[in-house]
């Protein structure tokens, strides 16, 4: 069994939701789709992040977080197994005097924190978000044998 095979996921939901989706309509889906109770839709939505599955597999995490991001909730699929992340190690305390600088994602810019990039005029949070919603739909739409055997 080699380490990949081995590594084990969970899935967290961070109160993220689907763009164009409301609270609302997700919860909906949640109970019609999912057969959460009302009670599970009310933690679903406590604002703390929420541990749906833990202890399983890549495959099976990927199962998880398409069929929620289906109902409009988007998950994060985090390792259990893997170290943290180096930039996490990296990353020094904030004092005063250090100031964090940014990358535009659109240009690549460096600059100091800032909501539109100083070189091109874009708003970060939009561009970070159709990046988002291209890597979603990217991903739903790879190859469902692949990813999505039944079990």
């Amino acid at each position: 069994m080699t380490a990949a095979e081995r590594e084990l996921f969970k899935v967290v939901f961070r109160g993220e939701l689907v763009a164009s989706m409301t609270r609302e309509e997700v919860a909906k889906n949640l109970q019609e789709r999912l057969r959460f109770s009302a009670a599970a839709c009310q933690r679903f939505f406590a604002g703390a992040p929420l541990v749906l599955k833990s202890g399983i597999d890549r495959e099976t995490a990927e199962r998880y977080a398409k069929a929620l991001w289906q109902t409009g909730a988007r998950c994060n699929i985090e390792s259990l197994t893997a170290p943290p992340t180096i930039e996490a190690v990296r990353r020094p305390a904030r004092t005063e005097s250090a100031v964090a600088a940014m990358e535009c994602p659109k240009c690549g810019q460096s600059q100091p924190p800032a909501e539109i990039c100083a070189a091109c005029g874009v708003v970060i949070a939009k561009v970070l978000q159709r990046q988002q919603e291209a890597a979603e739909a990217a991903f739903l739409s790879s190859s469902p044998t692949s990813r999505w055997r039944s079990s």
